[in-house]
């Protein structure tokens, strides 16, 4: 009863939240920060139902690996593209698509990204109810997957912000350090990333259904907003280039690039 409480209030919260920011993008013309809404929002999820549950200290103790990587990802996307002067590229070309009726979709979507984080904050909200503790060997490797993740996506970001501040290489497309073995290195630890709360789970009821966050991601990295609307932006914006890179380079898991 407790946790469908939280779950009730997390998602009335983020659904305000979203109005709140969709208010403001279209005060702005600009709805690049429902991005940033969207990982800080996970974040702050992990810490409502960590600190309201009552489930084993030390499970709830783990919502500090979460609430990391969302501020950390937040505030990537906060300084690189929600403060940029001009809004994404995606969300202009949504804007264009839509027309008049843009504002109006905009809600929809701002709404739709919120009920997202209350889904994908549903292995937290499990994690804070669990009453046993968990096996020092399952922490162990969901600590493995979470450093792995994070470490592999701050370096990801970190070597795009850094290739795209260099003005020699306007119009041209990133292709150095994991870049060079991924079209995508930052979606591709995005997704190792939510294997940490499979490694949590086990041993738990939730395992199980834990698996199909990770899965959902990968869904919609490939199918829905990250990969086809990021490519189709790059071919947009930088063809030749980007053509080119798409020949040579893995579109997700790392590998050994390709001859042209």
């Amino acid at each position: 009863m407790r946790s469908t409480v939280l779950f009730v209030l997390g998602f009335f919260g983020i659904s305000g939240l979203m109005i709140a920011l969709w208010f403001l993008a279209k005060k702005l013309r600009n709805a690049t920060h429902v991005d940033v809404a969207w990982a800080y929002g996970l974040g702050f999820m992990a810490i409502f139902f960590a600190v309201f549950s009552h489930g084993n200290l030390i499970r709830r103790t783990c919502l500090i690996m979460p609430v990391l990587w969302s501020f950390r990802l937040g505030t990537y996307l906060l300084l690189n593209r929600s403060m940029a002067k001009h809004e994404d590229g995606r969300y202009q070309k949504l804007r264009q698509t839509w027309g008049a009726s843009a504002d109006k979709k905009f809600l929809g979507f701002f709404l739709f990204q919120g009920t997202l984080v209350s889904v994908f904050s549903l292995p937290f909200l499990w994690l804070s109810a669990e009453p046993t503790s968990v096996t020092w060997w399952a922490l162990s490797l969901a600590i493995l997957i979470w450093s792995v993740s994070i470490t592999g996506e701050s370096i990801a970001d970190y070597q795009l912000a850094k290739f795209k501040s260099n003005r020699q290489n306007k119009g041209q497309t990133c292709n150095v350090g994991l870049w060079k073995y991924s079209r995508h290195p930052n979606y591709f630890f995005e997704f190792i990333h939510w294997w940490t709360y499979v490694a949590l789970s086990i041993g738990t009821w939730f395992f199980l259904p834990s698996i199909l966050f990770p899965l959902l991601m990968l869904l919609f990295l490939f199918k829905i907003t990250g990969i086809p609307t990021t490519e189709a932006r790059a071919l947009e914006t930088r063809p030749i280039s980007y053509r080119r890179y798409q020949q040579t380079t893995n579109v997700f898991f790392p590998g050994k690039p390709k001859t042209n």
